[in-house]
């Protein structure tokens, strides 16, 4: 009989036997003669995964890429191919996000547009069970269903999981199918499901009050946004400070107060209420540490000038008896051309901040061209505002002093990715110190 005889061989390889009751692990997932695939529980899955990577001595962002590059692949695919329910993969995501936070001392309430969003948005790009295996599985059937192969086609629909999948697809498209699920599977096309999902927590992250000030501003900007995926020029230290910088979750009074009441006054200066933008762009306690940063960015500037064959004049008092005198931060000449580059460093509040921002550097330092001209000795100069956000946020105009500088273009992004960490680094040194200020008023007696 069928039972009772030899054990089937392929390729010299026996093929195990199994009762009706058994399940026999193949390719991930395991397998039951009566039952078929049998649902797997990715939630038992993915614990000692991340309890072996926090025990692990690596550093917060290798633990980081381990979980995303090894941990988290494998528990997708068992997931996938046996249904599990989406309040099952929520769990799963919602610890996932937990170690996440504990890896990256980031505040339990950070949102959740950090994790999800795409690198190229300022997003961690972390994969999203919930959202991902549905995507996949509605795709899958999608493309079976609308298979050229003529038994293919006539057998998926009597073998589509109707309940699980029309599930599925509200997850994966975030509205209900419009008619049958049948004939929505039919007539979509795979490749657009699910293509905007990281996008719409993008656009959820930037609409909150607080954590979401400023960020619609790094949209779509790789160049902004590098450092998410690879920390290079940046400390541990550095990349966590900046990632609750980036999320606005910095510890100041401000941030601690919210749906309290409390006194938010600034403990390092005394004055103004102590929030990140007070902090990093107005206290008086740190206005020698905001000087570095900006003197750092013109000595990169400076250098660049010079490699370029430019002779770089910085801080000379220019006196005008119309408007006074003025005192821009470089001055490059060549060959009888000037460029006049006025640099700041400011906060992104908003997406025009730094715009605006270089454009009154222009205006404010425009109309001492003449002046520049016959003090130098210059046939004609153009005057530019040279812009970096706090948070690393690379203004686009920044580009077009670069170009006049005569910098190759094989070097441009290399060189705005240096900026802005140069930038990030300016401002999380800022924050280390103010760090050291709280805790030493919070250990004064009262």
């Amino acid at each position: 009989t069928v039972n009772h005889c030899a054990d089937w061989m392929i390729h010299s390889s026996p093929i195990p036997w199994i009762g009706e009751t058994q399940s026999y692990r193949y390719l991930g997932v395991e397998v039951s003669p009566k039952r078929g695939i049998l649902p797997s529980d990715p939630l038992k899955e993915i614990l000692p995964l991340l309890r072996k990577i926090s025990k692990a001595p690596l550093k917060p962002t290798q633990k980081v890429k381990m979980l995303i590059t090894y941990g988290i692949p494998r528990v997708v695919y068992g997931a996938d191919m046996s249904l599990v329910g989406t309040a099952v993969l929520r769990k799963v995501d919602r610890e996932i996000r937990n170690a996440v936070k504990a890896w990256l001392h980031l505040s339990p309430s950070t949102a959740d547009g950090l994790f999800y969003s795409s690198r190229v948005d300022g997003g961690l790009g972390l994969p999203r069970l919930e959202k991902q295996i549905a995507i996949s599985q509605v795709k899958r059937w999608c493309r079976t269903i609308q298979a050229k192969d003529a038994k293919c086609k006539v057998l998926a629909p009597a073998l589509l999981p109707k309940v699980e999948i029309a599930k599925r697809w509200k997850v994966a498209t975030g509205v209900e199918a419009e008619g049958s699920l049948q004939a929505s599977l039919a007539t979509t096309d795979p490749a657009v499901i699910g293509k905007r999902w990281r996008v719409s927590e993008f656009e959820r992250w930037c609409g909150l009050r607080c954590q979401g000030r400023g960020l619609a501003t790094f949209a779509r900007d790789p160049i902004s946004n590098h450092w998410l995926g690879v920390p290079w020029g940046l400390h541990e230290s550095d990349y966590i400070l900046a990632l609750q910088l980036r999320s606005s979750t910095v510890r100041t009074l401000t941030t601690l107060s919210r749906g309290r009441r409390m006194n938010t006054t600034c403990r390092a200066c005394g004055r103004g209420w102590e929030g990140i933008i007070h902090v990093v762009s107005q206290c008086r306690a740190f206005k020698k540490n905001r000087m570095a940063n900006h003197n750092n960015i013109c000595r990169l500037l400076s250098i660049i000038g010079r490699a370029l064959g430019w002779e770089v004049t910085r801080e000379k008092r220019i006196t005008c008896p119309l408007w006074g005198t003025a005192v821009p931060d470089l001055i490059l000449t060549k060959n009888g051309r000037g460029l006049v580059v006025d640099v700041a460093v400011c906060y992104e509040a908003k997406p025009g901040t730094l715009r605006r921002r270089a454009e009154f550097k222009v205006n404010k330092y425009d109309k001492f061209s003449r002046p520049i001209c016959n003090t130098l000795g210059l046939s004609g100069v153009k005057t530019f505002g040279f812009v970096m956000g706090a948070r690393g946020k690379w203004h686009a105009g920044n580009a077009e002093v670069l170009n006049e500088m005569g910098l190759p273009r094989s070097r441009k992004k290399a060189l705005a990715k240096l900026f802005t960490v140069r930038a990030i680094r300016g401002t999380t040194g800022i924050l280390k110190v103010f760090k050291k200020l709280s805790r030493s008023a919070q250990s004064r007696p009262p």
